[in-house]
């Protein structure tokens, strides 16, 4: 049995609300739960894993989109057996390792783009920042001075198409390490390089 390998793209309809998508992860989440029943019915001899594996069936419809998501890559991983299941873990154990691994990819390539200092942009993550307190005590400014100006520009280049001036790339620099931040982290696929150009309220 294969799981299904794809989610849900955002698509938005004429009026730019997010139906489609709505009704697109609707589908992929009805298709992801069947396949998890599929796998609990398969008769695994492994108590801890049918254990594991009837939790997350009965939860999978309550996690949030993105849990959904990382979800479906545990599962990936307990069929090609990659995983060894703990009977002393519960699935939402394995969730969070998940997501603290996924961020952690996530905070190192943003690293590798931008030369930043990786120890000063996790304290900033860690402490929950917002909007209104993202530079107290100068921590976001603190932690700009240590962006690498190489290579976030050649970075921004290469994803633009364009030869940007030193003050483009601090702002593209800037924008997209706020918004890593405040949003708890992204893939760097998922921005476009071209939407960085906004200054914002770095306060």
């Amino acid at each position: 049995m294969t799981l299904a390998t794809t989610t849900p793209q955002v698509t938005a309809d004429t009026d730019g609300s997010n139906l489609a998508f709505d009704f697109t992860f609707k589908m992929w989440q009805s298709t992801v739960e069947d396949e998890i029943a599929v796998i609990f019915n398969e008769g695994e001899d492994d108590e801890a894993k049918e254990t594991t594996l009837a939790e997350l069936h009965r939860s999978f419809a309550s996690l949030s989109q993105e849990e959904q998501k990382i979800a479906e890559i545990f599962l990936h991983d307990i069929q090609r057996g990659d995983v060894q299941i703990d009977a002393a873990r519960t699935f939402r154990d394995y969730l969070t390792d998940y997501k603290v691994r996924a961020q952690n990819e996530e905070v190192q390539a943003l690293v590798g783009i931008l030369g930043i200092d990786v120890e000063k942009l996790n304290a900033v993550m860690n402490a929950n920042a917002t909007e209104a307190n993202l530079n107290e005590y100068g921590r976001f400014d603190d932690l700009k001075e240590t962006i690498d100006k190489q290579k976030a520009r050649a970075y921004f280049e290469s994803t633009t198409g364009e030869e940007l001036s030193p003050a483009r790339v601090n702002i593209k620099s800037a924008t997209l390490l706020r918004r890593f931040i405040l949003e708890d982290g992204f893939k760097l696929e998922q921005i476009d390089g071209g939407e960085l150009d906004s200054v914002g309220n770095e306060g």
